[in-house]
């Protein structure tokens, strides 16, 4: 027979002990509800340090992330400062010679208004020396070409008074030159060109233009004679103006003619009035077909 085995006082006293005895012996006086909520404690309180980690740990890169984007943002801010500063700069140097230019187009305005006044009034001064000058002159429509001869001076000293009546004149008419107006030979049946009178003594010229107007039309071997004051240029195109109304006054029946150097006179109802601008005809003729009829 094998031996027995000796048992102690010891091992007697571990096999009476049951599981339930045991598990106390680690937390005396703790109840499995109370552990298992320790437990849940020591399990709550690891999660929310790893979450606390995991915030700082976010925390920490946001601030990076954020910190590297805001020195960009900063930096293209002061980029952009600077640009606008230059811009500023560029403005301002463009706002004051803006205001310059205007300083000096109003100057030159002002400048060329004066300018513009005292070229008017010169070509106004001029345009009457220039009619002064020809104030003894007289322009002769219609005479055909050659019927002067060689000397137009005396052919025109009898011609005038015969076709004008001589009882117009008391004393022989004296004309210092006389010739066609400088162009080329018309054709056969073209218009003869004008001829230019100068008279002697300006007298003359004033009954010669009288005479003519008392007398009408004027015809000679089925021409038709004209007389005309001989003035300048400018003149010639205030006067040439007035051809549209002329025609106004035909048709409404009424006496017009043109009276030296450039208006315009029209004669109503017995009474002259006298006009400076083709406008001012015209409105009175408006005003004329407005009034009721007798």
């Amino acid at each position: 027979m094998p031996p027995r085995k000796k048992t102690t006082r010891k091992d007697n006293v571990l096999e009476t002990l049951s599981e339930e005895d045991w598990q106390p012996l680690s937390q005396p006086g703790l109840t499995p509800d109370m552990e298992h909520e320790a437990g849940e404690e020591l399990s709550q309180d690891k999660s929310s340090g790893e979450i606390l980690s995991a915030i700082n740990n976010l925390k920490k890169d946001l601030k990076e992330d954020f910190a590297s984007k805001f020195n960009t943002v900063i930096h293209s801010i002061q980029s952009i400062e600077g640009e606008l500063k230059q811009y500023s700069g560029r403005l301002t140097e463009a706002e004051e010679r803006l205001g310059a230019v205007e300083d000096d187009a109003s100057a030159l305005n002002k400048t060329t208004k004066h300018l513009r006044q005292q070229v008017e009034s010169l070509e106004a001064k001029m345009e009457d020396l220039e009619n002064r000058s020809r104030r003894s002159n007289v322009r002769l429509i219609g005479l055909p070409e050659n019927a002067e001869g060689k000397d137009a001076c005396t052919f025109l000293e009898k011609w005038i008074p015969e076709i004008l009546g001589a009882g117009s004149f008391a004393a022989p008419l004296a004309i210092e030159r006389a010739h066609r107006v400088p162009s080329g030979r018309p054709k056969p049946n073209a218009p003869p060109r004008a001829l230019l009178i100068k008279f002697l003594n300006y007298k003359d010229k004033t009954k010669v233009m009288l005479a003519a107007y008392e007398k009408g039309k004027i015809h000679v071997d089925k021409h038709h004679i004209m007389f005309f004051h001989d003035v300048a240029k400018e003149t010639d195109k205030k006067c040439r103006a007035y051809d549209g109304v002329k025609t106004r006054c035909r048709d409404m029946g009424l006496r017009y003619g043109i009276q030296y150097p450039s208006s315009f006179r029209v004669t109503h109802d017995g009474s002259s009035h006298l006009f400076t601008s083709p406008t001012d005809v015209h409105t009175f003729l408006e005003k004329i077909q407005e009034r009721p009829r007798d």
